[in-house]
């Protein structure tokens, strides 16, 4: 079953996300953008995130700071780990690319970044 393309216009799951971030007890959001993607109707097919998917996360990390929470995201690459790193992050796990792809990982992510 194919669920509801997310817009941020439709925004059917922002005030959840909002609802979500306030709850006392929880300390951090924690974004899986595959999971994410493919629940919001624009999974990540070609190795490149949708608009859509861009501004769902942000909204989660906007959610977050506003609330006081921490947040975390799975990053695939050095570079992309960088960049979520530079947008607020806490927290930058590094997915191996051959996990994702089944391609050979880039052995200098973790020396690059996260040394």
């Amino acid at each position: 079953m194919q669920s509801e393309r997310w817009s941020e216009d439709a925004d059917p799951f922002g005030s959840q996300v909002d609802t979500i971030a306030k709850v006392p007890g929880i300390d951090v959001l924690f974004v899986g953008p595959f999971d994410l993607g493919n629940n919001i109707g624009h999974p990540i097919l070609t190795g490149t995130m949708h608009d859509e998917l861009k501004k769902a996360i942000a909204k989660i990390q906007r959610a977050a700071k506003e609330n006081g929470k921490y947040t975390g995201i799975y990053a695939t690459s050095g570079d992309q780990a960088r960049e979520f790193a530079d947008q607020g992050f806490n927290m930058v796990c590094g997915v191996l690319e051959q996990a994702v792809t089944g391609s050979k990982a880039n052995p200098t992510f973790t020396s690059r970044y996260l040394s």
